[in-house]
This record gives structure tokens, sequence and C-alpha cells, in this order.
């Protein structure tokens, strides 16, 4: 998905699937959102939809109709974020800000494991991968391993 946000691409990358791309350009940005429906607006889910439909809105026109004031009045601190994606704008930045909260491993066998004895003789080279992901990654990132 090409498009002027992060919203929008995301919504323009499910469009023309499964081989197309689809552009909205700054210039429709604006009525490509008001056209939208909600169910489709990442930050609406089942229960947000549910409320929306039951205020009698199913595009995000339809917020935008309301205005900025209303929206945050029937959504909280999110109301003034679906108005603002209903005139196609989107303020967050395409990035990654997240930490890593955890290292893990998995093997997936041949065949299954019968006994705990089969188990147990996997734990050591589960450990070993487990250690050199950990090694790796405070390598990687310059941190400082504390356990």
């Amino acid at each position: 998905g090409i498009a002027p946000n992060k919203f929008l691409a995301k919504i323009a990358s499910d469009w023309n699937k499964p081989n197309g791309q689809w552009v909205i350009t700054p210039e429709n940005a604006a009525a490509f959102a008001y056209q939208l429906e909600l169910g489709k607006v990442p930050g609406i889910g089942k229960k947000t939809l549910t409320r929306c439909h039951q205020l009698g809105l199913y595009k995000l026109g339809d917020i935008r109709e309301k205005g900025i004031l209303w929206a945050k009045d029937h959504f909280g601190k999110s109301g003034p974020s679906f108005y603002l994606k209903s005139l196609g704008e989107h303020t967050v930045p395409v990035g990654c800000h997240s930490q890593r909260k955890s290292i893990s491993c998995e093997h997936t066998f041949a065949s299954d494991l019968h006994s705990i004895h089969e188990i147990n003789d996997q734990y050591p080279l589960l450990l070993a991968d487990l250690e050199e992901r950990i090694q790796r990654f405070y390598t990687n990132n310059k941190t400082r391993l504390f356990c």
C-alpha cells in the first residue's frame, strides 16, 4: 500500500490483495478516508464498531460530519484520532519503537517425542540455542545482560 501516512498505507495494502498494489495520493486521501467503512479502520475493533453502529455511524465520513468534539465526547481519547483519520490524516510515525520483552527458541521434531526421557534429552540442545540467541541479541544491541 502506498499512501501519505501509515494509517492509509495499511488500508491500501489490504485493498488490492493478493497481487496488486493500491496508491492513495495526498490529493485523494480525505475523499478515500471519508468513504471508508469503519470495520476496516485499525483501532476500531468489534466493540467499538458495535457502538458506532448503535450511534448510526458506518463510515469514517459519518464521524467527520459529527465533528472532533462530538467524537471526543463519544469515544474519549480515541475520538480525535478517529476524526483525524476521517480527514485522511494520521500523525503516528512509521518505525519500530517497541522494546524486546522476551527471547525464546523452539524446535519442531520430525517425529513425536513419547517419553519424558526423550523430552529431557532435548533440553541441552534447546538451551544451547537459547543461550546463543541471548548472546547474539545482547552483542548486537550493546546491552549488558543481568541475570
